[in-house]
């Protein structure tokens, strides 16, 4: 059994959000994951690994302190299809 350390990744992020009007948010992000080559008891190792994932979002006012975020999300390497679609509903305490 191996398992891939915490320390022996990297993730980042790059994005932008772009305000269509007071209410209107829309959002893009790149995610770039880098998992690091690992040797184990100098038995074996594990390859190292990317993954990169493109994200969509739209933020958008409903009542005093509240939002709703609808994304999608789009793996752009690695084997198949994949996406993910996602539903957040934010709320802000206080001003």
């Amino acid at each position: 059994y191996a398992q891939r350390l915490p320390m022996n990744q990297i993730s980042t992020t790059l994005g932008i959000a772009y305000a269509l009007n007071d209410t209107l948010t829309l959002s893009t992000s790149v995610l770039g994951q880098f998992s690091l080559a690992n040797r184990f008891d100098n038995q074996f190792s594990l390859p190292s690994n990317q993954y990169y994932r493109l994200n969509f979002a739209l933020t958008s006012y409903l009542a005093e302190g509240l939002y709703i975020e609808p994304s999608v999300a789009f793996g752009l390497n690695g084997m198949g299809s994949d996406v993910t679609f996602g539903l957040s509903l934010p709320y802000t305490f206080g001003r």
